[in-house]
Parts: C-alpha cells; sequence; structure tokens
C-alpha cells in the first residue's frame, strides 16, 4: 500500500465512486503519488479549491477555497481527514505558504480592495502583519532557510518582486524590466534563476528565485 493510499483510506471512496461530482468541471483538491498514479480527490467539488500546499514537517495541505463563496485559507489534515479554515478573518484569505519548519502559514489578507501579507503561527493561532502598503502585496514564500520571504507587489506602479526579512520590515526589490513580475518561488538548492518569458542570468548561489512574468494581472 502507498504512502498516499494509506493516508486517505476510507477518506474519499464515496466522492470518487460519485458520478454527481465527477462530472464537475470546479477545481478540487487532490493527491496523487509522486509518478502521477493512485490520484485521490479530497474535497467533493461543489466549491473551488486553487493553490494547495503540503506542509513540509506534517501531513497536512494549505490552500484557498470558495466554501460558501466565501474565499479563505484552509488546512486539510491527511491523517484525519478534517478540514478547517485558518482564522476567523472578516475578509478574503489567500495565497498560503507554510514556513520550512511547518509551524507557521504565511498568506495575503485583503482589506477594501487592498492586501497585505500576515504570518500565522498555527500552535497559537497568533496573527502577525509583515507588510503595510497602499499597494497590493501577494504571493509571500518563505526562503528555504526561513530567514526571508519573497512576495509580489505593485507598490512600484507594476507587479514587481520584492523580499524581505521573514520578520516583517523594509523590503527590497529585486526585479527590473517590462511586464509583470509574479508568483515567486525560492530555488531549493544553488542554481541559476530565469523568468518565464525571457532568459536572465544571475550569479550561482542559494536563496534565488524563479519568478513568472505576465502581462496580465495575477494575484494568487
Amino acid at each position: 500500500m502507498t504512502d498516499i493510499s494509506r493516508l486517505t483510506r476510507g477518506l474519499t471512496t464515496g466522492i470518487n465512486a460519485d458520478p454527481k461530482y465527477q462530472a464537475l468541471a470546479v477545481k478540487r483538491l487532490a493527491i496523487m503519488d509522486e509518478d502521477g498514479a493512485n490520484p485521490i480527490f479530497l474535497t467533493r467539488g461543489d466549491y473551488m479549491v486553487l493553490t494547495p500546499r503540503f506542509n513540509p514537517t506534517a501531513q497536512m495541505i494549505a490552500y484557498m477555497s470558495y466554501i460558501q463563496q466565501k474565499p479563505r485559507v484552509y488546512l486539510f489534515d491527511l491523517e484525519s481527514g478534517k478540514q478547517e479554515v485558518l482564522g476567523n478573518f472578516p475578509n478574503m484569505t489567500f495565497s498560503p505558504r507554510f514556513s520550512p519548519d511547518g509551524k507557521s502559514v504565511v498568506m495575503a489578507l485583503e482589506n477594501n480592495g487592498n492586501s497585505d501579507i500576515y504570518l500565522m503561527d498555527l500552535a497559537t493561532r497568533t496573527v502577525k502583519r509583515l507588510t503595510n502598503d497602499p499597494a497590493i502585496d501577494t504571493a509571500p514564500t518563505f526562503s528555504p532557510d526561513g530567514k526571508q520571504i519573497a512576495f509580489e507587489s505593485g507598490r512600484s506602479g507594476a507587479q514587481q518582486i520584492y523580499v524581505m526579512s521573514a520578520h516583517g520590515g523594509d523590503a527590497k526589490r529585486i526585479s527590473f524590466g517590462g511586464g509583470r513580475y509574479s508568483t515567486p518561488v525560492w530555488a531549493p538548492t544553488e542554481t541559476r534563476a530565469s523568468p518565464a518569458r525571457q532568459p536572465a542570468r544571475f550569479p550561482a548561489r542559494s536563496n534565488s528565485i524563479p519568478i513568472r512574468i505576465r502581462r496580465g494581472c495575477h494575484r494568487w
């Protein structure tokens, strides 16, 4: 029995077998083996699920879902099969990412049409605001050592990539040029980062960041 089969045994048989949910063209939460075998749906499909991310140290997934038409960040426990909303925020939360030690989640919180970056401790559920800017800040992601957070922001007039301390504070812009830069992802080992639209060369080093360059807006 694979690890995924063991973890999800008895949780989703009815969901996978029910043709009512198989026919729905809705993005659902699903897992599979790394070779693509044994795909299993974890949510029914009566609400959309986006941007799932595994906890690096626990059998847990963070994602954004539109349950009851309210886009919020949720946690799914693979051991118990339980799903819970992360925090009791009045507005939209999205773009969750775990810290490397799995003890915190960084995410974006919308307020009056703007969004900033927040950090939640999973043990205490305490929340810390990391950015406070009139522009939209979103898509946060921890560096592999947990000391920095990269994110995208429109504070320069167009979406660009910034890096700040994991505790918040001043942010440094690291992307320049035409187009919109979005969805930063830290490289896990020493590598060269390159954007999707055109090659870019940086010195080889750890904690480098591949990024996407888009013409349209991309917030999640």
